[in-house]
């Protein structure tokens, strides 16, 4: 239980620098600032770069990248426990990959169960 409220903590943002520079650990100013953080991030620009920007990918869609067949085709598709297995193993040991507070030692411990 002790190690879920720790975890908790860790997850929560407790300090941040607000608009006008200053740093603050008040609850209701942190969330205020990160709802308008957040708010701005999703405001359309509408000047007349981006304006051209998207008329142009949406005249000629050609020029947006995608993927060759053949990394298409490496991605599709379930991933692997080999993979999964080779993805844990290449964590630091002694750290939580998660904010769950399980560590990589405990995930490798059970990995023979977890695998199925």
């Amino acid at each position: 239980m002790n190690l879920e409220k720790s975890s908790k903590k860790k997850s929560c943002v407790r300090k941040i620098f607000t608009s006008d520079e200053t740093r603050t650990i008040n609850a209701k100013t942190i969330s205020s600032e990160l709802e308008l953080f957040n708010s701005n991030l999703c405001k359309i620009k509408n000047d007349e770069k981006s304006q051209r920007k998207l008329s142009s990918l949406l005249d000629d869609p050609s020029g947006v990248s995608t993927l060759s067949e053949e990394m298409s085709s490496i991605r599709e598709g379930k991933i692997t426990y080999n993979e999964c297995f080779s993805v844990l193993k290449s964590f630091q040991k002694n750290k939580t990959p998660g904010n769950d507070g399980l560590t990589v030692e405990f995930y490798s411990a059970v990995w023979p169960l977890i695998q199925r």
